[in-house]
């Protein structure tokens, strides 16, 4: 009876030891969840907020160069200083290159470039490596749209910009508007900034200023 009785025990030693273990290993992979959790949580926070700081920074970057003076263009080494506004003041109005948008659906896939980024070091002109990484998920979607066909160039031309950055689970995006203006500029010419036009229509007579419109977009998402 006494040998039973100690068999009795040493079983419930172990089934209780068995008992305390799995709850160890419970709390051990509970622990692991809510530390997976967590960082999980972190590196979303830390993309979401590096994609905003990114859309921020290049929105303001873009909206500097599409909004100088029309003098501005005209001055030595602007085509280097501005090369957005200059992609804009050779394309805009360019139909036959770039339609606006809206006008006729089949030609809107025409109508919205996509511009895809990088950035080089002014000193050796090789990609930084880090500036590549994080720009590599970002882009620039440009389109623009005018009242009617038969409007002046300075009449309801806009210009819609938006900036776009994904990192992992995590998306931002800003989409701002600009509106044209013209006015004559006599004795000058936009080879005075170094510029070459692509366009053989171009009047560089025309003297555009684009500034920002109203409109002032800005989403974030995961």
């Amino acid at each position: 009876m006494r040998k039973k009785s100690l068999k009795n025990k040493e079983g419930s030693a172990m089934l209780i030891a068995i008992a305390i273990m799995a709850v160890l290993v419970m709390l051990g992979l509970a622990l692991l969840l809510v530390s997976f959790s967590l960082h999980a949580t972190v590196n979303r926070e830390h993309d979401a907020a590096q994609c905003k700081e990114i859309v921020q920074t290049l929105s303001r970057e873009l909206e500097r160069q599409i909004t100088i003076t029309r003098e501005d263009a005209y001055e030595k080494g602007a085509a280097e200083k501005y090369p957005f506004w200059f992609y804009i003041r050779d394309n805009v109005w360019r139909e036959e290159k770039w339609p606006p948008y809206g006008e006729a659906e089949y030609l809107n896939d025409r109508a919205l470039r996509r511009l895809q980024l990088g950035q080089n070091s002014s000193e050796t002109g090789e990609v930084v490596e880090n500036a590549a990484e994080l720009l590599k998920n970002t882009y620039v979607e440009a389109y623009w749209t005018r009242e009617d066909k038969l409007a002046d160039k300075g009449e309801g031309t806009t210009l819609v910009v938006t900036v776009s950055c994904s990192a992992g689970k995590s998306e931002s995006s800003m989409t701002k508007t600009y509106v044209l203006s013209v006015e004559e500029i006599e004795g000058k010419a936009l080879s005075d900034g170094e510029f070459v036009p692509k366009n053989p229509k171009i009047d560089e007579k025309e003297g555009w200023q684009w500034d920002e419109g109203d409109e002032l977009q800005e989403d974030s998402g995961e």
